[in-house]
């Protein structure tokens, strides 16, 4: 015989060796599997409310699932990701016994005291059940003892759930994902930063403006990305469950605060304001862009990459609304364009439109139709061409141009536009009362003749 198979035969029988010490030091009168440790249907895993795991020298571990959602309630409250806490309930599910033994000895099968003990609850025609696993030491070949609650016999089971439940990091089953707002819905956000003044945004109905620093309209398009980039906001890891001075990472006075905030009407119509806050404290480190971060009311610091924070925390100008008003085309029955002492304006009718010439006096002195192309188009250049670029600044008055005035079919205000250009025909600029320039480039087309439309002649170097 070859030195290779002498070998091969001495660790098989090594292994031999080991299974039957193994086995030996548990009671003779056993029965043998495999067989499923739960019936089919006994362990309702798609029903599971609660899970409990207790671990030796540790604090117990309780997870909930309130309204579809999975939360550890104990030792303190935290989302939890839903597919992590479903593993506990399948890895108990599909558990097979092989051996099943009368238990004479529990400390000798480490199940007194247990290695660790797993409890399942759920409700069945809306009465509480539950099952308990103790766990109990580790064998060879990849089994350990179990025992279920209240029998007493044992079972040699494979040790899926014993590397859950014992070697486990519960960190790790948690939902990194660190804000809710953005699912449930919400109608205010407020960015305080250390050293600048507060930025707050607010949603009436379909509609977000900005109502801090100063007011203006934001762009619908870019809210929607925003609060998208929000719900995925996550850690990048779990750094620290016990803080005992959140000065150590910058969070007793948080150099950036994310507030979103849902309100709620209660049937007696009173209002109250569902708030969540993302605090953002110091880097990590020299040379690392991670900074601590924290929600507010929970004890965990998490490190927060810099794609995270920049996804919470947006540059203003990329909110603004970037067209010349917020008026909608539909709604607008006249404009009235101002130009020095000249001013026409152009008025919808059932059948089109209608250009009229106006005096000092705002008395209409000529009328003719107007080509609705033209005037769909003027439309289209205040209301609805983005600029592609945005400037929080004060309206260049040395740069007026002209202003444009719009009101609804019934005569009604809609809006004010003042319209800017740079000398030599360069850079177009709108404004409506906010302070807020949306440039556009020299291509822009606004064409603010009255000849255009039909009433007199272009003067030279009109643009």
């Amino acid at each position: 015989m070859s030195i290779r198979a002498t070998i091969g035969w001495w660790v098989a029988a090594a292994a031999l060796a080991a299974v039957a010490w193994w086995l030996g030091r548990t009671p003779v009168s056993a029965t043998m599997g495999p067989r499923p440790l739960f019936a089919a249907g006994e362990l309702p895993v798609d029903r599971i409310e609660a899970i409990e795991i207790e671990r030796p020298d540790e604090t117990m571990l309780r997870f909930e699932r309130r309204e579809g959602r999975w939360w550890q309630t104990a030792p303190f409250e935290h989302p939890m990701d839903p597919v992590s806490m479903r593993r506990h309930a399948t890895a108990a599910e599909g558990l097979r016994t092989s051996r099943e033994v009368e238990i004479d000895d529990a400390a000798a099968l480490g199940l007194d005291p247990p290695l660790g003990r797993v409890t399942f609850e759920w409700r069945t025609d809306g009465e509480p059940r539950s099952a308990a696993l103790d766990l109990g030491r580790r064998g060879v070949a990849g089994r350990a003892w179990i025992r279920r609650d209240g029998e007493s016999s044992a079972h040699a089971v494979d040790a899926a759930l014993h590397d859950r439940v014992l070697d486990g990091e519960p960190r790790s089953w948690r939902r990194r994902r660190l804000l809710d707002a953005p699912e449930e819905g919400i109608d205010r956000i407020t960015i305080e930063l250390v050293g600048a003044p507060s930025v707050a945004i607010e949603r009436t109905g379909r509609r977000w403006a900005l109502a801090a620093p100063f007011r203006t309209r934001l762009d619908a398009v870019a809210m929607d990305e925003w609060i998208a980039a929000l719900s995925r906001v996550e850690a990048a890891a779990f750094f620290d469950d016990e803080v005992e001075d959140p000065a150590t990472y910058g969070l007793d006075r948080p150099a950036e605060t994310l507030v979103l905030e849902r309100r709620v009407v209660s049937p007696d119509g009173e209002v109250s304001w569902l708030r969540e806050a993302l605090e953002i404290g110091s880097l990590f480190g020299p040379g690392s862009t991670d900074r601590f971060a924290r929600i507010a009311g929970r004890p965990t610091v998490v490190l927060l990459a810099e794609g995270s924070r920049a996804a919470a925390l947006r540059p203003l100008a990329s909110l603004i609304d970037p067209t010349g008003s917020g008026a909608v085309p539909e709604e607008v029955g006249m404009l009235e364009i101002r130009r020095g002492d000249a001013a026409f304006r152009i008025r919808r009718e059932l059948d089109g439109f209608v250009a009229e010439s106006l005096d000092e006096r705002g008395e209409v002195v000529d009328a003719v139709p107007c080509d609705a192309a033209r005037a769909n188009a003027l439309l289209d250049a205040l209301l609805e061409t983005r600029a592609p670029e945005i400037s929080i600044t004060p309206f260049p008055a040395e740069l007026s141009e002209a202003l444009v005035i719009l009101e609804d079919i019934s005569g009604r205000p809609l809006d004010t536009v003042r319209v800017a250009r740079e000398p030599d025909r360069g850079r177009w600029a709108l404004e409506n009362g906010d302070d807020v320039l949306r440039i556009f480039p020299e291509s822009f087309t606004l064409d603010l003749d009255p000849a255009a439309y039909g009433l007199v002649p272009a003067s030279d170097g009109t643009p």
